[in-house]
């Protein structure tokens, strides 16, 4: 790997995240200084930019600091699926889940508090709405398959509103838009949640 790779690595977990994926040869001082005076912003940036990696989370989403939300809205700490990465080597790994019998399509769908058991006991790591962010931010990294759905879930987080739970979704239009669903509605088969497999 060239120095400039190295030199784009973030700092803390960001850095020990991207180490995974390429393993740390002999640096020079050189290198080593001009990586710890680099502010974090530019590493992430150049990761983005000089990485065969593109999908990296470098903001939190935060439901008061989102245009269209405010600071009632808050997310769920028990249901964060805290074992989502920050790292998406290739977004073809990312899969979308559909939690729907086919029995259960015929029109009615299920309640989404069903969907997201069905999902939590499948085992596969629900995106989170930091993955949400990225992707609302970075739609030309959108798998091409999602087109195939009319919304996707983001159900690694679940939000709280006016004593609600709610869940995070991309919805194909003419671009993506971003949406809220109410647990309480019901789902369908053209709107799976994304997933990555823990064992890919």
């Amino acid at each position: 790997m060239n120095d400039k790779v190295l030199l784009s690595r973030a700092e803390l977990e960001l850095t020990q995240r991207i180490q995974l994926h390429f393993p740390v040869r002999q640096l020079s001082p050189e290198t080593v200084g001009l990586w710890n005076k680099t502010p974090m912003s530019i590493l992430s940036a150049k990761i983005l930019e000089a990485s065969t990696i593109k999908c990296v989370i470098t903001t939190r989403f935060n439901p008061g600091n989102f245009n269209g939300l405010d600071k009632s809205w808050k997310l769920i700490p028990e249901e964060h699926d805290s074992r989502c990465p920050d790292i998406i080597v290739d977004s073809s790994l990312i899969k979308l889940a559909v939690m729907i019998q086919s029995c259960e399509s015929d029109g009615h769908g299920i309640r989404g508090e069903e969907k997201l058991k069905r999902l939590k006991s499948s085992g596969n790591i629900r995106l989170t709405a930091d993955w949400f962010l990225f992707f609302r931010r970075n739609q030309n990294l959108i798998p091409k398959e999602w087109g195939e759905v009319s919304a996707v879930y983001f159900d690694g987080d679940v939000l709280l509103h006016n004593n609600c739970r709610w869940t995070l979704l991309l919805q194909r239009r003419e671009t993506w838009q971003w949406d809220c669903e109410s647990l309480g509605n019901l789902y369908f088969p053209k709107e799976p949640s994304a997933v990555l497999n823990p064992l890919a």
